[in-house]
């Protein structure tokens, strides 16, 4: 993740404290999210939170520009976990044991490729 955001130029946003990942993720409205399966659920739902307001009814990236999460650790995303975030236009990565990226991309309309 480092090299990437250097060969980039993209700010990294580091929080040591595990409990409170999602909720700094939140808070920065990233356009990369790495985490396991869990955060991303629990991410999943600061996204609805944020979709209740009355300005929010229109599609869009959640948080305004997450383009892309990034499942880590031995568990995989749940189908429906998936499916949301690709009805919202989020590209999900998932990396393998070994570390390398293995991608699934999906359309609008909910299609994998």
């Amino acid at each position: 993740m480092l090299s990437w955001a250097t060969l980039a130029g993209a700010a990294v946003v580091l929080e040591p404290n595990p409990a409170l990942r999602v909720a700094t993720a939140a808070w920065v409205r990233p356009t990369v999210f790495h985490g396991t399966a869990a955060e991303l659920a629990a991410l999943r739902k600061w996204v609805e939170k944020e979709r209740k307001g009355f300005f929010c009814r229109d599609p869009r990236l959640p948080f305004r520009r997450l383009r892309m999460v990034l499942v880590t650790g031995p568990e995989a995303l749940r189908v429906e976990e998936e499916a949301f975030w690709s009805e919202r236009g989020v590209r999900v990565w998932r990396f393998s044991e070994s570390g390398s990226p293995r991608t699934r991309t999906w359309d609008r309309a909910g299609g994998g490729s």
